[in-house]
């Protein structure tokens, strides 16, 4: 029985539900298990707070009188920190406050083995409660596993959910036109057959037989030529059906899916016309003579010097670089241009300049 008790209930009605559902399962050959979040610690029911005091206790002296036994103890051993044992904790005013309010209750614990007590992957505030339910002996249990299979059971044809209306419908259901959008090779102009082939090919090149796939190679390719034909032929009796009807809009639709040229797709421009649009654009921001008086400029000109950076610039603009830092499209990094600054340009006179590094210094002052 999965059950969940509110905080806020004052009445009950979970409670009288939680009965009726113990009363109709209730059995002498399988034990009876009561789990889920019931909001109580059944360890000590009145707890320390006055409100819902009335519901834990009815909830604790129901559970006691269907001999119901928590699995806690069981967590309690698995643990050496007692303080632990906790299945629930909010942060409320400062204060965490935790308690054990997610319980796994039998008749029978001998059938409950593995408790355990696990962080979920999701977030919550809950902690999950984890245990195995044994219906036989360990060497029963061991001889299932070893021997189990996928899917063992096996449908009946005595079963009422196979009557004749159940295989009419799944008979329709299966004979219906699925809804939509169709798959890559059922939308495609490529026939099953070569798709049979595309598979056989690339299935070879997956297992090393080079010489089969080089065979298979030029089956697509005729096989390719033949669709290609029969797609030119569909859309040619497509157009000449729309045109004979005078409809000359679809039979325009008919051929552009096949002929790029006049398709949506704008064709490749030739060199000439891309001579013409850069003389269009030279044009069009080429500066022009104009009637009117120049605009006033009210701001004192001042001389830029916008000419090539002097080396002691570059130098300075060097030293500044961050370490650490990615490479651009040149791969070179901050600190190997400050490690050939300091090997080309060294600060102590005593120490004679790197010949390499002198080099890949002037390199990159051309560079720059």
């Amino acid at each position: 029985l999965g059950v969940y008790i509110p905080p806020s209930e004052e009445d009950g009605a979970t409670l009288d539900f939680l009965s009726q559902a113990y009363t109709s399962l209730r059995n002498t050959r399988w034990p009876i298990i009561v789990l889920g979040d019931l909001n109580v610690d059944l360890k000590n029911p009145g707890g320390t707070q006055a409100n819902g005091i009335a519901r834990c206790m009815e909830t604790d002296a129901l559970l006691t009188t269907w001999g119901m036994q928590s699995m806690e103890r069981k967590f309690l051993t698995r643990r050496t920190r007692r303080g632990r044992s906790w299945t629930w904790q909010r942060l409320i005013r400062g204060t965490m406050q935790r308690s054990i309010c997610d319980h796994i209750l039998t008749d029978n614990p001998q059938f409950i083995a593995n408790c355990q007590l696990r962080l979920p992957r999701f977030e919550t505030d809950h902690r999950a409660v984890i245990a195995t339910l044994r219906l036989g002996t360990i060497q029963h249990h061991r001889r299932y596993l070893r021997r189990r299979e996928t899917y063992p059971l096996r449908a009946s044809l005595d079963d009422d959910s196979r009557n004749a209306s159940d295989l009419l419908l799944h008979s329709l259901a299966a004979a219906a036109t699925p809804l939509g959008r169709p798959s890559g090779r059922q939308a495609s102009w490529i026939t099953q057959s070569t798709w049979h082939l595309i598979d056989q090919k690339a299935s070879a090149r997956k297992t090393g037989r080079n010489d089969r796939a080089r065979g298979l190679g030029q089956l697509v390719k005729r096989a390719l030529v033949r669709d290609r034909r029969a797609r030119a032929g569909q859309a040619a009796l497509a157009a000449q059906t729309h045109l004979e009807a005078g409809d000359i809009h679809n039979a325009f639709g008919s051929i552009k899916g096949w002929y790029r040229e006049v398709g949506p797709r704008p064709p490749k421009p030739s060199e000439a016309d891309i001579e013409a649009t850069r003389l269009e654009q030279a044009a069009l921001h080429a500066p022009r003579a104009t009637a009117h008086a120049p605009l006033p400029v009210y701001v004192q000109p001042v001389a830029v010097d916008d000419g090539p950076p002097s080396e002691e610039e570059i130098i300075t603009s060097v030293k500044r670089l961050k370490n650490q830092k990615a490479a651009g499209a040149t791969g070179i990094t901050a600190e190997q241009l400050k490690e050939w600054l300091h090997a080309a340009r060294p600060t102590n006179e005593t120490i004679a300049p790197d010949p390499a590094a002198v080099l890949l210094w002037n390199k990159v002052l051309e560079i720059v």
